[in-house]
């Protein structure tokens, strides 16, 4: 058994031990204090997102051209196309803001009647681009399809009803690209 002198000692090595830690952690503060000022200044990574998505929208594409048939490249083609319209178009359409507060009724209606005119305009622009741009080969993927017993009816109602509107032509889009799943194998 151990007297008070035995403890003592053992009390003043743990002091030194203590001291030696304390000594180590503020030694690794300084670096870590040091090696923080060196990159303290991250440079910024700018991603030019678009550019990005349709890159990987590429590689992808390329990495399954080979094993999906012509038809059904064509399918998902047009639909990553008709997607891509209805983004551009989408961003041309001016944005509905609320009328002034305290703005006399009459000039409400006019502001709100104004707002429907240039977004009505857009639309129907849109339309006509889209109908231009994709009806000839909507008309031939779809005739396609239906040669090889593949029931596209719904999705050419559904494309055909498009009307400049950015969801409607999202939805003939995707419509298009879940059809491309119905193509035989080996077509």
């Amino acid at each position: 058994m151990q007297g008070w002198e035995g403890q003592y000692t053992n009390v003043q090595g743990r002091d030194a031990d203590i001291v030696a830690l304390r000594l180590q952690i503020a030694s690794l503060q300084g670096e870590l204090k040091q090696a923080k000022a060196q990159h303290a200044a991250p440079v910024p990574v700018q991603i030019d997102e678009p550019t990005l998505i349709r890159t990987i929208v590429d590689l992808e594409h390329k990495a399954h051209q080979e094993t999906i048939s012509p038809i059904r490249s064509r399918i998902l083609d047009l639909a990553k196309r008709i997607l891509t319209f209805s983004a551009e178009r989408e961003r041309l359409l001016p944005a509905l803001v609320a009328p002034p507060p305290g703005q006399d009724p009459s000039k409400t209606l006019e502001f709100l009647n104004q707002q429907s005119t240039r977004r009505g305009k857009v639309i129907r622009e849109t339309e006509g681009q889209f109908n231009t741009a994709f009806s000839a080969d909507l008309a031939v993927l779809l005739d396609q399809l239906s040669s090889m017993g593949v029931d596209a009816r719904n999705i050419q109602w559904e494309c055909q009803q498009t009307s400049g509107e950015s969801i409607l032509m999202q939805r003939c889009a995707t419509g298009l690209a879940a059809l491309s799943n119905r193509v035989p194998l080996g077509k």
